[in-house]
């Protein structure tokens, strides 16, 4: 069975955007090797050089959303994460900690992204 994350956003930017800037700075970090465009982060889904595979998608919550019911918002946006098997869950869980605070090192100390002011807004991380 594989370990997956969801990155639940509400942002005003469309999803195509959200896909493109998590691929840029998956690019910057060197998440992602150059055969990776931000139109596969957002139709299949890219691996990381460690096997995180990592997809921008439309949200559709359902009402029961834990995000909707226990945190106010609804998100318009998951970022969904499934660790690869071949390698250390701890070292995968570092890459994504990395990616969505947008960060070489160390982990966002807020629980809301700010990558950039166009996809700024409220988020939470659940695990499935």
């Amino acid at each position: 069975m594989a370990i997956s994350y969801s990155l639940d956003l509400a942002t005003p930017s469309p999803t195509a955007q959200v896909a493109s800037e998590l691929h840029d700075i998956a690019r910057a970090i060197g998440l992602f090797d150059a055969s990776v465009t931000p139109e596969r982060v957002l139709d299949a889904g890219a691996a990381t050089g460690l096997g995180t595979w990592t997809r921008v998608v439309e949200a559709t919550p359902r009402p029961w959303n834990a995000v909707i019911a226990d945190l106010g918002f609804t998100p318009t946006v998951f970022v969904v994460f499934r660790l690869g098997k071949d390698s250390e869950a701890g070292h995968q869980q570092t890459d994504m900690i990395k990616l969505v605070s947008g960060r070489s090192t160390g982990c966002s100390p807020t629980p809301c992204c700010t990558w950039t002011s166009s996809t700024s807004g409220c988020c939470a991380a659940t695990a499935t």
